[in-house]
């Protein structure tokens, strides 16, 4: 790939953008931009949306807590990579409001995009939605096989609301950006946690929020069953200093495992995971993946069909980071060493989307790297 075809920079240089842009548009005029800013620089996404529109050129990005890029975790700057012939996209907002219909708005996904065999569907939440799961379940009713699904969530990583969703006009929040990628083979999504034998039910759930397990205060049993299988105490005074080493699992029927990872406690004693937990679900404490293992890339490696792709999306979870701590930066190093001389470039995210298989469902999971090859549409 030619240093043209995408840029990062930090700091970020609206000068410099300006002339990219009007270069792209010369040489490719249906041409499009995918924008990725960290979110100490999303003060920069209004002039982004100027240099677009005075040039006449669609526009869809998002907001993350970091991007990724030459091999680490950078905390300010920008990511804009050409789209050579801009596909299919869209952005709905308000899309955990109460009065939407779940269902029109996966009329609206059926009806923007073409059913094409092997094309992906790449969508970028706002990560505060409490709905993600159920919204891809009405998804996938609607267009059964027709895509592969990969997605991430955006946002920033204090887990507080902010507008974080964008294109040519509109900044965000409570919504998703949408866009169809032909010919594509889909993503390669693994978090490689083991699930241990021990299990419980989420007995009385709201979207994200678990109120009661095994008719217990949700809190007080995530206690319990920390302290018997692992001997750690967790209180409400450190659980934000443990709760990241032990995320709980649903174990689904087919036998996958999808983390979900708790970020918040009510004084009730309801937790608060990022993604939903659906009343009843089996649940168990995960084993987390040790520092220093290499076994999630080797498997992402297996698996990743990058061609001869100069550059591919990578995402990497938060929670995942946060576990891991200094370790996280070894694991992403080795990752981009083992795709060399593809280059890894996207952004630490706040959940993810992904399917095995054309036709797979859309799954929501947490602490996961999702590896996505740039097949420009």
């Amino acid at each position: 790939m030619t240093k043209t075809e995408f840029i990062f920079q930090d700091p970020v240089d609206m000068d410099e953008n300006r002339a990219l842009i009007a270069f792209w548009k010369t040489v490719l005029p249906n041409c499009g931009v995918f924008a990725m800013f960290s979110e100490i620089d999303k003060q920069h996404i209004p002039a982004l949306q100027e240099i677009c529109n005075d040039a006449q050129l669609p526009l869809l990005g998002a907001i993350f807590p970091e991007l990724i890029f030459d091999r680490q975790f950078k905390n300010g700057g920008v990511i804009l990579i050409r789209i050579d012939n801009m596909p299919a996209h869209l952005l709905i907002e308000s899309l955990s409001a109460p009065q939407q219909n779940l269902d029109k708005i996966a009329e609206t996904f059926v009806s923007t995009f073409e059913h094409q065999h092997n094309s992906t569907l790449f969508m970028v939440f706002d990560g505060m939605l409490p709905n993600i799961g159920t919204f891809l379940d009405t998804l996938f009713r609607h267009v059964t096989d027709e895509f592969h699904f990969c997605g991430v969530n955006a946002g920033s990583e204090t887990f507080q609301p902010m507008p974080c969703l964008f294109d040519n006009q509109r900044l965000v929040g409570n919504g998703v950006i949408a866009m169809q990628m032909p010919n594509h083979p889909g993503a390669v999504i693994e978090h490689n946690y083991s699930t241990p034998e021990h299990s419980c039910i989420a007995t009385t759930t709201d979207n994200n929020r678990v109120s009661s397990i095994d008719w217990q205060p949700a809190f007080e049993a995530y206690a319990k069953l920390i302290k018997a299988h692992y001997n750690i105490e967790i209180t409400k005074d450190n659980f934000y200093e443990h709760s990241v080493h032990f995320p709980f699992g649903i174990i689904r029927a087919d036998g996958q495992t999808l983390v979900r990872i708790p970020v918040a406690m009510n004084d009730d004693g309801s937790l608060f995971c990022v993604g939903e937990i659906p009343e009843n679900s089996l649940l168990t404490i995960l084993n987390a993946i040790q520092p220093g293992s290499t076994e999630t890339v080797d498997k992402i490696k297996k698996q990743a069909s990058i061609q001869d792709n100069n550059i591919v999306l990578g995402f990497y979870c938060a929670g995942r980071r946060m576990h891991l701590k200094s370790t996280a930066a070894d694991e992403l190093r080795y990752w981009q060493d083992q795709f060399l001389p593809t280059s890894i470039i996207g952004a630490l995210t706040l959940g993810e989307i992904g399917s095995s298989t054309q036709g797979g469902y859309p799954l929501f999971h947490n602490a996961t790297l999702v590896c996505m090859p740039w097949i420009k549409p």
